[in-house]
């Protein structure tokens, strides 16, 4: 069983056009970096990394732990930061722990204020929404709801203390049509950074709480493409 005590923590995520790495031992984070991803940047993560461990006097080889936002969020930045994470711990079979992005992001808006509950919602695309209902708990918060698509007409159901989002630019507008009288809600976009995936990541591990499948979580069914007819024979002559 994993244990936080002196554990070096290598945590990254890339849910969102900020990609981050950062270093943690013992919730207490040494170091860490960020920067805007794009389509056509989408190496900076292994150009960071050997900066980061420079700036913290650190060795890859020392890292006892690798941990990992799932997102919802970027499929090819979640793809990728999973892929690096997975590899890098092979060669030496060291641990990987998966945890959302979303709730990393509620822990940390959580502990930074008196709401009992916060309500993570982004953009699933495809014209509706995805969310999360996640509540405060002793050293951290815990997902009090399952993963959830809408369409934004049915935001209003969503009741919470506050909302929060990683997509205010693109659905503020949405949110502040629909959010509840008795909501708050929080009118910023709010990032998913690696430090609070390393912190979530280690507030799990102490309460023994298994890691989440080493898989992006991606809320929409696969799409079928539908194959092309198959040419009829040729007419022989």
């Amino acid at each position: 069983m994993l244990k936080t005590h002196d554990m070096l923590i290598l945590a990254m995520d890339q849910s969102t056009d900020c990609g981050s790495l950062a270093l943690l031992q013992d919730e207490h984070v040494l170091g860490e970096m960020s920067w805007t991803d794009s389509r056509c940047h989408r190496q900076q993560l292994f150009d960071r990394l050997p900066a980061l461990l420079e700036r913290t006097s650190l060795a890859l080889s020392q890292v006892d732990c690798f941990a990992v936002g799932l997102g919802p969020g970027s499929y090819t930045g979640l793809r990728m930061a999973v892929a690096t994470v997975m590899g890098l711990a092979l060669p030496d079979r060291r641990s990987v722990y998966g945890v959302s992005s979303a709730e990393a992001m509620a822990a940390a808006f959580l502990a930074e204020s008196v709401a009992v509950s916060a309500m993570v919602i982004g953009d699933a695309r495809r014209h509706q929404l995805w969310a999360r209902l996640f509540t405060r708990q002793e050293g951290g918060c815990a997902a009090a709801s399952p993963w959830m698509l809408r369409e934004p007409e049915a935001l209003a159901e969503l009741q919470a203390s506050a909302w929060i989002t990683p997509d205010w630019d693109r659905i503020g507008f949405l949110l502040k049509a629909q959010v509840p009288s008795a909501c708050r809600l929080i009118e910023e976009r709010r990032i998913p950074t690696a430090a609070l995936v390393g912190l979530a990541a280690c507030r799990r591990i102490r309460a023994a709480i298994p890691s989440e499948p080493l898989t992006p979580i991606y809320l929409h069914p696969a799409v079928a493409v539908p194959r092309p007819p198959a040419s009829a024979p040729a007419a022989a002559g």
